[in-house]
């Protein structure tokens, strides 16, 4: 009985470091827990970090854009002006 156990454990220590080489699976454990909520926090604080580069991408190519439209309006009235 007692040999039976141990083949036992030793099968199911097998199998639990299996599942937890494949990815999607964990041991269960607090300190894996700990972990991965860890690194999804570091994800989040990148993807924001992303979205505020994104943000001042677009302001910035807003500004190009109005600055352009306004040199395009001048020298539009400059040459109305010239041919008048």
């Amino acid at each position: 009985m007692h040999v039976r156990l141990r083949s036992h454990h030793g099968q199911v220590a097998a199998t639990r470091d299996a599942l937890t080489s494949l990815p999607g699976f964990t041991s269960g454990s607090k300190h894996d827990d700990n972990e991965e909520e860890e690194e999804k926090e570091e994800e989040d604080e990148k993807e924001e970090e992303q979205e505020e580069v994104r943000r001042c991408r677009r302001k910035k190519r807003r500004k190009r854009m109005m600055i352009m439209k306004i040199m395009t309006m001048r020298i539009i009235i400059i040459m109305k002006i010239k041919v008048e």
